[in-house]
């Protein structure tokens, strides 16, 4: 009876332990599915923002300028893909930015969006070389690798606060 009980409690543990890595995985944004056609992901990001800013000619990116998500401002969000040897397209990558005349702003900036995606997610906090603080988190929906980073980035003469999920691998597997 003792060993029934033990294992009926590490099964539920085991349930509630994938249940939450699971509510982590970065599957989508704006409504667009890491993963899904470039025609379906522009229908549906027309549908939320109206026309884009911009789109390459050989549909690798789709730009918003100008975009609240979640409560937060972006200068800029780019939608990006991948295409397979045969033509066909996935939804690989987006980065949110704005952009920032000093460092002070665009820190300030960066710390915004980690304390609204802390509500959802574990983060992991680094610094980079140019002695920045950044954060990582979610999970990937392709890879054993983390979902998404908030950095701060130096542009010629600028800085920007940069939300980026992604890249992910649709076409190159591995073993």
């Amino acid at each position: 009876m003792n060993i029934r009980k033990l294992f009926l409690s590490l099964a539920f543990s085991l349930f509630a332990l994938c249940s939450f890595a699971q509510g982590e995985i970065c599957r989508e944004i704006c409504g667009a599915k890491f993963g899904d056609s470039y025609t379906n992901v522009k229908n549906i990001l027309e549908r939320k923002f109206g026309k884009p800013n911009s789109w390459d000619i050989d549909k690798t990116c789709i730009t918003y300028r100008g975009v609240s998500y979640g409560g937060i401002y972006f200068s800029t969000v780019l939608f990006k893909f991948q295409y397979s040897p045969t033509g066909f397209s996935y939804f690989n990558r987006c980065i949110m930015a704005s952009e920032y005349k000093t460092a002070k702003e665009a820190i300030s900036k960066r710390d915004e969006i980690k304390s609204v995606l802390a509500k959802k997610y574990k983060m992991t906090e680094a610094v980079d070389d140019d002695g920045f603080k950044y954060y990582y988190g979610g999970e990937s929906p392709q890879q054993d690798n983390f979902g998404f980073c908030i950095d701060v980035i130096k542009l010629d003469g600028t800085y920007a606060a940069r939300l980026d999920y992604g890249p992910y691998q649709y076409i190159d597997e591995e073993f």
